[in-house]
């Protein structure tokens, strides 16, 4: 790695396998890579869970500050995935895989930490089917400034917008960012490509800033649409449109069993958007009266409205503008950017928008 060096080493006392983590001696170690290393180190200790590598014990060797983590006997899913490139992967295979992934990182986050590099490299497959996420070297810890903050660390393909454009931020923000990237790493798996592989090395920036990638069932045609609307959730430009890691989990895992929405005679389906409960009676009453197959279902928040759209997948939305957490403006404009749900026409309705607001909507 860019900053260790990793050693395949026995644990004689204990007679087990185990995997030794240390600096470079390309160059004295100076006092920030100290810190960036105990940090990694501290990232991994605060928190056991089956998809994350476990840490036995932190040292320093001649000068060089070393930890000892279980040695896990796999292969990189990256490996992995190079090694199955004729015949693909299969939906149960990329499902299982990012469910591990997501329920692990998961586990990171609830512990206040964010991995900030998650790709396939990082993971490793062993036992079968089984995944260790592994290299937490940009880890962040919450309540300490990160010795990243502020730059543009990571991998292009899997980065997201907000940290190509700011760098890291905080360890909340950060999450946001894991999610981003276990949803362009579902993505890759799912279709064999990065979601920007068009572009040269120099325009992935610019794509992960204002580009949607091609639908994943574009290019996978066994592919249920439930799967589009869970990874492009995921991979939002708005980072507080995107689920948790835990519940992006849940959403590859129940997109499995989803068939395609988008059946013949299911009648005409609403979504009104209002967190007032009378405006969301009112134009049940009227849509309902005007369309006799019509079926309107109402939610109080934008965030609340991605949830159900992913699966409801609704012919017309009908929302306010000012709501909590995502109002009617964010809420057009992620369902704009994603081309599972870029053709579902949004009706803004307000008593207090103004030209401002309309100027926005119009673009």
């Amino acid at each position: 790695g860019a900053m260790g060096v990793v050693i395949h080493a026995r644990d004689v006392q204990l007679d087990r396998e185990v995997a030794i983590k240390i600096l470079k001696t390309d160059d004295v170690p100076d006092a920030q890579a100290h810190a960036a290393f105990l940090t990694e180190a501290r990232a991994i200790a605060r928190v056991r869970h089956p998809a994350l590598v476990e840490i036995y014990h932190c040292g320093e060797y001649n000068g060089l500050p070393y930890f000892v983590m279980e040695y896990v006997d796999g292969v990189s899913l990256e490996t992995f995935v190079r090694e199955r490139r004729s015949c693909g992967l299969s939906l149960d295979v990329v499902t299982s895989v990012m469910q591990q992934v997501a329920t692990g990182i998961a586990a990171l986050h609830d512990a206040g930490t964010a991995h900030r590099d998650i790709k396939p490299s990082n993971l490793l497959i062993y036992n079968g089917l089984r995944v260790k996420v592994v290299d937490f070297g940009l880890a962040g810890l919450r309540g300490e400034a990160g010795q990243y903050e502020g730059s543009r660390a990571g991998t292009p393909d899997y980065m997201a917008p907000e940290v190509v454009e700011d760098g890291l931020g905080s360890a909340k923000q950060n999450m946001a960012a894991d999610v981003y990237a276990m949803g362009a790493m579902a993505y890759e798996l799912i279709t064999g490509r990065v979601p920007f592989a068009h572009c040269s090395s120099s325009g992935v920036f610019e794509a992960q800033l204002t580009e949607a990638p091609a639908p994943p069932s574009s290019l996978r045609p066994d592919l249920p649409a439930a799967y589009d609307a869970v990874v492009f959730r995921a991979m939002s430009k708005f980072p507080e449109a995107r689920p948790t890691a835990l519940a992006f989990g849940e959403r590859i895992v129940r997109a499995r069993g989803i068939l395609d929405p988008d059946d013949a005679g299911r009648g005409l389906r609403v979504l009104c958007v209002d967190d007032d409960p009378d405006v969301c009676t009112w134009v049940k009453h009227v849509i309902e009266g005007a369309f006799a197959d019509a079926n309107v279902r109402s939610v109080s928040d934008g965030l609340d409205a991605l949830d159900l759209i992913d699966n409801y997948m609704p012919d017309l939305i009908v929302a306010d503008i000012e709501m909590p957490r995502l109002d009617g403006i964010e809420l057009a404009a992620v369902l704009n950017e994603r081309p599972a749900t870029a053709h579902i026409p949004v009706l803004i309705i307000s008593a207090s928008g103004g030209g401002a607001d309309w100027a926005i909507l119009k673009d």
